[in-house]
């Protein structure tokens, strides 16, 4: 099974480590991301929902009040406070890898996992959240799915420089499983 090729990282066993999920909104980093968690009983971190606590305020409100240059801005200093952090899954907001050094600052601080999903399962998944998404706001339909297949397209150079990808698809029934069962050989427990 050759779910999750290797790109350009030379693993060697870690006994402290940070592994940053990346991939477009509604890839499933968050959700994977607490189920790999607990798989390899490391803690959770959500970088948009630490941002919100440490800030007081939503992702969407740091959007609408001050624009997406200055939560990139807040989003990339909050990433770089992990430097400390010597063991958890962290779930990245979609765009943090095409920001500033921030691909390059993950892959040389920890293991960085793409959840590669096809658009149209991107696009359905969206269309039935009720999560508020700045970037989203007011697209429907085939402007929406148009946005994705161009932003997936567009970002696509700093996802795929990740040092796994785990391809998504309708058939992928357990993903944070099959991650755990592949990564697991390479890591000291």
């Amino acid at each position: 099974m050759k779910k999750i090729p290797f790109s350009s990282f030379c693993f060697t066993p870690f006994i402290f480590m940070k592994i940053f999920l990346i991939g477009f909104m509604a890839s499933g980093k968050s959700t994977v991301g607490k189920q790999l968690a607990e798989k390899l009983s490391l803690p959770f971190i959500d970088l948009d929902e630490w941002i919100e606590k440490c800030e007081g305020r939503s992702v969407s409100l740091i959007f609408a009040e001050s624009g997406e240059q200055v939560f990139r801005q807040i989003e990339s200093a909050y990433l770089k406070k992990l430097g400390d952090t010597k063991t958890a899954i962290i779930a990245t907001g979609g765009g943090t890898p095409c920001f500033f050094d921030n691909m390059d600052w993950m892959k040389e601080n920890g293991l960085t996992l793409y959840l590669r999903t096809d658009p149209f399962i991107l696009f359905e998944r969206l269309k039935a959240s009720d999560r508020e998404r700045p970037l989203l706001s007011g697209r429907k339909d085939q402007v929406l799915l148009d946005f994705i297949k161009n932003t997936v397209e567009k970002r696509a150079a700093f996802y795929e420089s990740a040092h796994l990808i785990f391809e998504q698809n309708e058939m992928t029934a357990n993903p944070a499983a099959e991650i755990f069962n592949y990564i697991s050989r390479f890591l000291l427990f």
